[in-house]
């Protein structure tokens, strides 16, 4: 989830110093495969942790995943909407920008739900 969150960051600083916000589509690319990588690879790590919650019949560990699990669909969500704008000729700085601050605000709080999870772990 760092990951992901990281590298939307990164992303949205190359297009704040992008030459008059000029955005080159294989740069935006590059960053939304990478994102997209490190969302998935958290959902299946949730998935396992799930599972493990489910035999242990760990039912604040499976609240805590529920809420995580949402935001992390959240931030699949608005990869999405930034996949769909690096697929045109422009990349629309702005609005890509936009998304990957959503993707970070969801992020953000699944990486806050799963920081408390492992404490109480």
């Amino acid at each position: 989830m760092r990951g992901a969150r990281e590298t939307s960051q990164a992303y949205r600083q190359y297009v704040r110093t992008a030459p008059q916000q000029k955005v080159t589509q294989e740069v935006a690319r590059e960053a939304a495969d990478s994102i997209g990588d490190y969302i998935t690879k958290a959902q299946k790590h949730m998935a396992w942790m799930r599972k493990q919650a489910q035999a242990g019949n760990d039912k604040e560990t499976l609240t805590s995943l529920d809420a995580i699990d949402k935001n992390l669909a959240d931030a699949k969500k608005h990869h999405g909407s930034l996949c769909e704008y690096c697929e045109k000729e422009t990349v629309d700085a702005k609005d890509s920008m936009q998304c990957c601050q959503e993707i970070d605000a969801a992020l953000a709080k699944a990486i806050s739900e799963h920081d408390k999870l492992m404490k109480r772990l």
